[in-house]
């Protein structure tokens, strides 16, 4: 009898009382099952390590647990109470991660994705956000791996465009400096996700930081000179160089059916490394073909924005071709 479905009040009087009288009359942050969860979590580290080998990897305690874990909380997630998830979400957000990134259980790593997309379609309750939003960054700032790094940052922005009215100002500069540093990630994939990341947060809330993003990125990409691919600081300063270039593609990028004043002179500021070494030049290039695909319409107005010396620059970035000229 205890498992059948029960009203939470008694009658209309009693809800219409808890209403007044609580601070939670839904019991939206009633988690009951909170203590199961949390022994279960921490026999995580212990089940990781003790994971099956191929091809038997799936009978793993931790992979049988954790799937089970991760369907319930996208079940969960499908039905009317779908906020009622965020109390279990919230302590189990690391562990998802790290299942995010297991090549050898695409079941597992599937539903831990989907999962942290999932969290982005429900409203959690606004007390939920900071700590869901801090989740995510540390999670991206602290992993040793870059396939984590890759999974949760576009879940981070996501999460980030759905609740950004009760986003805090903190939690809004949490959000930018993850970027930024994700921008000169290790990892060439990492990097270009920040960028395209830093593109939709850059155009959605942040065009008041237009300016000084402008300034860092345009210092960093006019100081740093790529020495000869033997000398040992060839990579940093590759990896340097091409961060500030995803930057200022990103700046462009997030106004994509415009051509606002400061974009003209970054012309000038990227032609010069349209002929460096990938991921460079790959990256100029994209962003000058994007340029030109989403401008075409209105190129006949669009280019007397620009002077002789930024329209040849632009076409350098094209990388000899002609639109522009």
């Amino acid at each position: 009898m205890k498992h059948q479905w029960q009203a939470t009040y008694s009658d209309v009087s009693a809800f219409l009382l808890a209403c007044e009288e609580s601070e939670d009359p839904l019991r939206l942050r009633d988690a009951k099952y909170l203590p199961q969860i949390a022994k279960i979590l921490n026999q995580f580290p212990t089940w990781r390590e003790e994971r099956l080998p191929p091809p038997r990897v799936s009978q793993s305690e931790y992979d049988k647990v954790g799937l089970t874990l991760l369907m319930w909380i996208w079940q969960s997630a499908h039905v009317g109470n779908a906020c009622l998830i965020f109390p279990y979400v919230i302590p189990m957000l690391p562990e998802i991660l790290r299942m995010s990134e297991l090549n050898d259980s695409p079941e597992l790593q599937l539903y831990s994705s989907a999962v942290l997309y999932v969290l982005s379609a429900v409203m959690p309750p606004a007390e939920y956000v900071a700590a869901i939003l801090e989740n995510l960054v540390i999670a991206i700032k602290s992993s040793q791996s870059w396939r984590i790094r890759l999974h949760a940052l576009p879940a981070l922005v996501v999460f980030f465009y759905r609740n950004l009215l009760t986003v805090s100002q903190e939690g809004v500069s949490q959000v930018m400096d993850v970027l930024l540093d994700c921008l000169g990630d290790e990892n060439v994939e990492v990097r270009e996700m920040a960028s395209k990341a830093l593109s939709g947060v850059v155009r959605c809330s942040q065009r008041q930081s237009i300016s000084p993003l402008k300034k860092r990125f345009v210092a960093a990409a006019r100081k740093i000179s790529l020495p000869p691919r033997r000398d040992p600081s060839y990579a940093d300063s590759l990896r340097s160089l091409h961060s500030a270039i995803l930057g200022l593609c990103a700046l462009i990028e997030s106004f994509p059916y415009s051509v606002e004043p400061w974009m003209p002179p970054l012309t000038e500021v990227l032609a010069p490394h349209s002929t460096d070494p990938p991921p460079i030049s790959t990256t100029i290039r994209k962003c000058a073909s994007e340029f030109k695909k989403t401008h075409q319409d209105t190129w006949h107005k669009d280019q007397h924005m620009f002077d002789e010396d930024q329209l040849q620059s632009l076409s350098t970035m094209l990388v000899g071709t002609s639109y522009y000229a």
